[in-house]
């Protein structure tokens, strides 16, 4: 986020509560809140004025919650449209083809589980356990929290540098635009993972041939 917006912000949380933060405050807010995306920084701002009842000037963390939709009814509708998508992908695009998601948390969920290929040839059983069990929690506790190392796209089978986007494309190419020139390139998957992880792979929930 440009420090412009970062002010915009800030003067209508000023604004509404009649009070005027020291340039000491102003710096480390910016500072913690930094990462937000410029487009929804304001939007964030102004909703959270429309529904707070208290006077006082809010939290950083009460900000960063508004802002990336991280209230826990907001969390839980994101980390089913994120389920939702992943299972959706795995069935209609398959692990052919190079990937990336509207959604870093779900980069995240795909990282840990050993990358896309990996996730297609879990057995059915562990992957329904994991998204029954596991997914939701997960995902929460990525959505809430500062991540590093978020792989900005999961290779498939045929190893193509042409990604497909699964969700939202503008979406998709924002994050991972934004992220890459903030922190640099972050792929840390990288072909030989993908062989690696077809190579210990025995069954799964997707074809390992395109159809």
């Amino acid at each position: 986020m440009i420090l412009e917006t970062f002010l915009q912000g800030m003067t209508i949380v000023e604004t509404v509560l009649f009070k005027q933060m020291t340039k000491q405050q102003i710096d480390i807010y910016f500072k913690l809140l930094e990462d937000v995306p410029d487009k929804n920084f304001v939007s964030g701002i102004t909703r959270l004025m429309q529904e707070r009842v208290y006077t006082n000037i809010p939290s950083p963390a009460e900000i960063r919650n508004y802002c990336l939709e991280n209230r826990e009814n907001d969390l839980l509708v994101r980390a089913s449209e994120a389920k939702i998508k992943l299972k959706n992908a795995l069935c209609q695009i398959g692990t052919y083809e190079t990937v990336a998601f509207d959604d870093p948390v779900l980069h995240l969920l795909i990282r840990d589980l050993g990358g896309w290929c990996k996730v297609g040839t879990m057995p059915e059983k562990n992957f329904e356990d994991f998204m029954k069990f596991k997914f939701e929690k997960l995902y929460i506790a990525y959505a809430t929290r500062q991540n590093t190392n978020i792989p900005t796209k999961f290779y498939g089978i045929n190893h193509s540098e042409n990604i497909v986007y699964i969700g939202n494309e503008q979406k998709a190419i924002a994050w991972i635009t934004n992220y890459v020139s903030k922190r640099g390139q972050d792929n840390i998957e990288t072909k030989a993972d993908v062989i690696n992880s077809l190579l210990e792979g025995k069954g799964g929930i997707t074809c390992l041939v395109k159809s």
